[in-house]
């Protein structure tokens, strides 16, 4: 989670990790299932569902539609969610500009959410 991105980077990640997705080039992570924790030999794609990420690209918010891969266990039938590196459960925001505005909160004490907010 150490990488610096561009705005420009990020938004062609959105778009790589999507035709990955499509192309069924991406690899399940998981090498024990999160829910039974058995360590089946591999997992099946369930569903890729879309996902609409918010992207801030030159003081503006772009609206990417890529896709999240659900896996199942052959195991005990139970599916797992695996996001993408620059995804977060339940944020729309990708992961370096949460960590952006975060950073930006904490480095000065008179910082609040709504003036980071306001800076877009």
């Amino acid at each position: 989670m150490g990488i610096n991105y561009s705005e420009h980077d990020l938004l062609q990640q959105v778009k790589d990790y999507k035709q990955k997705v499509l192309n069924q080039a991406n690899a399940c992570i998981f090498s024990s299932c999160p829910k039974c924790h058995c360590k089946p030999s591999g997992f099946k794609l369930h569903e890729a569902r879309s996902r609409i990420f918010l992207v801030i690209v030159f003081n503006e918010i772009q609206k990417i539609i890529s896709l999240i891969t659900r896996w199942k266990c052959p195991i005990c039938g139970g599916t797992s969610t695996q996001y993408p590196e620059f995804a977060l459960p339940y944020k729309r925001y990708t992961l370096p500009q949460i960590i952006d505005f975060i950073s930006q909160y904490l480095e000065d004490d008179e910082q609040t959410y709504r003036k980071i907010e306001c800076l877009l």
